[in-house]
């Protein structure tokens, strides 16, 4: 039962990631904007699968909750490769995975907080993530040859 009710939630953020992906006209900090938004709704509107992942040891439950994980990581290093088209897919996925490991390093105390409480980590998350990730996608431009940027 665990591994459905994880299993209904992890496919959540993929239908997100489409639907923000349809919104072509959004810029980078706008697409992840939109992302971390999500994240952080569905993290506070599902208490249950936050309990599920990091309180029960499930193991069914973990799995899908790197499914979730991974459709957030997916999510960012395709929009990475949007703006970089030549940056390799490894090394994409390894900034989503930092930008992951942020948002769940926040994740506790926005789970628990009060609701006059959140918004201090939900401004702190998104500052947090997005300051990682600007400033790679910036330098990944630049390290990239100049025959290689369009």
């Amino acid at each position: 039962m665990a591994s459905a009710l994880a299993s209904i939630y992890a496919l959540g953020i993929d239908e997100v990631g489409r639907a923000i992906e349809s919104e072509c006209a959004l810029s980078f900090t706008e697409a992840i904007q939109k992302l971390l938004d999500f994240s952080m709704s569905f993290n506070r509107k599902h208490p249950e699968f936050h309990s599920l992942v990091f309180d029960a040891p499930l193991s069914a439950a973990r799995d899908e909750e790197q499914s979730f994980g991974q459709a957030f990581v997916d999510f960012i290093a395709a929009r990475h490769r949007r703006q970089v088209p030549k940056i390799s897919r490894s090394e994409a996925a390894h900034h989503g995975q930092l930008a992951l490991m942020i948002f769940r390093g926040i994740l506790q105390e926005l789970t628990t907080a009060t609701p006059s409480a959140r918004p201090r980590p939900q401004h702190a998350m998104s500052n947090a993530v997005l300051r990682y990730l600007e400033p790679v996608l910036t330098e990944t431009k630049m390290a990239l040859p100049r025959s290689s940027q369009s």
